[in-house]
């Protein structure tokens, strides 16, 4: 019922007139030449204010971005030429296939749920709903924009992380939920650069959950050398070179220079005195130097999390953004806490929840409450990589950093729900002697 109500919110957002999506912000190209689309020669970019839906094929050509949208893009295109004219590519295709493979990973995390208690499964059913069809979300999905493969293959691997932890499944059946595990966490990995910080809590998580009782040390080892492999080719290939240089311009020119007192003596740390020679690696041992700095960066970027950037939702003339199904967005927007204080001691105290739990519980409470520890390791990474290294359209950065926070605070509950049970269940202490 509840992937019924999210694919009715969907559909009606992305097919019925007048059509959500995002406006491009000049960041369409990665996608679209990879994939073999492109504006019509007559027409034009309406950039930040309006989606444009009517799009041509044009041979592909070769980006320096890895991302896994390509993927999805290029499966939108081939259903494209049977849906469509020869020669021309609807954005409403590309929606179809965000869509469909957001369903399909939708159902994988519901499906973790099933052996909830009643209320677990209303308050999960509830989340969902509100989560899942926010127009915040689904307009993306109208739009050649990396964070449609972010969403769909993080709620995927959380999905397929909770049922792989599930013991009272059948070995057959864990292996192929670990299998779903392993490739969708990768192509999550490599859905946006900065989703390249996962790579720790998921190698992590994907050791526990290997689905074996004997020690196999070898294939443990094998895995985890994958994911720092993996890790490393992100970050040393020319994988990303059209953006790397982009960012750290951009976080020199608008974040650490204009806050400087000594502007070139922050340039001698950074570069030698000379921009070209700044790199991300020489940024963060600039930060790791002046901690307090990043502390006051911090505290700024945090004002400009659990909000979005405001593209245009609609085709012209119409210059806005569409107002249904934006309730909890708005709602996050105006009561998510800003404190850094505050998101550290509720870090504290979830973090003591799952110590307790990890004592009190059996191996697959272990193995629950570990992949709940990385899924919050994941947040405080993706934030340091943002507030670190991405100085502009924070908002925009943000986009998986909220969704995920979302998605820890509706685990939470089953995590904190079992430690109450495991609790209760402690044995009574004797009384006492005189």
């Amino acid at each position: 019922m509840v992937l019924a109500l999210v694919g009715a919110a969907v559909v009606y957002q992305l097919f019925c007139d007048p059509i959500v999506g995002t406006a491009d912000n000049s960041d369409y190209w990665r996608v679209m030449k990879q994939i073999g689309v492109a504006y019509p020669e007559s027409g034009h970019a309406p950039l930040f204010k309006n989606l444009q839906r009517d799009f041509v094929i044009v041979p592909r050509e070769d980006v320096a971005y890895l991302t896994s949208q390509v993927v999805l893009g290029r499966i939108a295109v081939q259903v494209d030429r049977l849906l469509a004219k020869e020669g021309l590519f609807d954005i409403r295709v590309m929606g179809l296939v965000n869509s469909a493979a957001y369903l399909a990973a939708l159902a994988v995390f519901l499906a973790a749920f099933r052996r909830t208690r009643p209320w677990l499964r209303v308050a999960s059913a509830i989340a969902s709903l509100l989560i899942f069809t926010d127009v915040r979300l689904v307009a993306y999905f109208n739009s050649f924009y990396c964070e449609s493969a972010q969403l769909i293959f993080l709620v995927a691997t959380v999905g397929f992380a909770l049922q792989a932890a599930d013991e009272s499944l059948a070995p057959p059946a864990r292996a192929w939920r670990y299998g779903g595990f392993v490739i969708s966490a990768v192509l999550f990995m490599f859905a946006k650069t900065q989703d390249l910080v996962f790579f720790l809590p998921l190698a992590v998580i994907a050791l526990r959950l290997f689905p074996s009782q004997a020690p196999r040390w070898r294939i443990r080892g094998a895995i985890a050398a994958a994911f720092v492999a993996l890790f490393i080719y992100g970050m040393k290939s020319d994988a990303y070179a059209v953006t790397n240089r982009v960012n750290i311009d951009v976080t020199l020119s608008e974040e650490i220079l204009p806050h400087s007192k000594d502007p070139t003596a922050d340039l001698q740390e950074l570069g030698d005195g000379d921009r070209a020679n700044v790199t991300f690696g020489r940024i963060a041992l600039f930060y790791a130097h002046h901690p307090y700095r990043w502390w006051k960066v911090a505290r700024r970027r945090l004002h400009e999390a659990f909000t979005r950037t405001p593209y245009g939702n609609f085709e012209p003339p119409l210059v806005a953004e569409s107002q249904a199904f934006d309730g909890f967005s708005t709602w996050k927007t105006d009561h998510y806490p800003r404190s850094l204080w505050f998101w550290i001691v509720a870090i504290l105290a979830y973090g003591a929840a799952l110590v307790a739990k990890w004592r009190l519980g059996t191996a697959e409470d272990r193995t629950r409450s570990l992949a709940s520890a990385m899924w919050v390791v994941g947040c405080i990474l993706e934030f340091v990589a943002i507030v670190t290294f991405e100085a502009n359209g924070t908002e925009k950065h943000f986009f998986i950093f909220n969704v995920l926070v979302d998605l820890v605070l509706v685990t939470s509950l089953v995590e904190l729900d079992r430690v109450v049970e495991l609790w209760r269940a402690l044995p009574a202490a004797p009384p006492a002697t005189a």
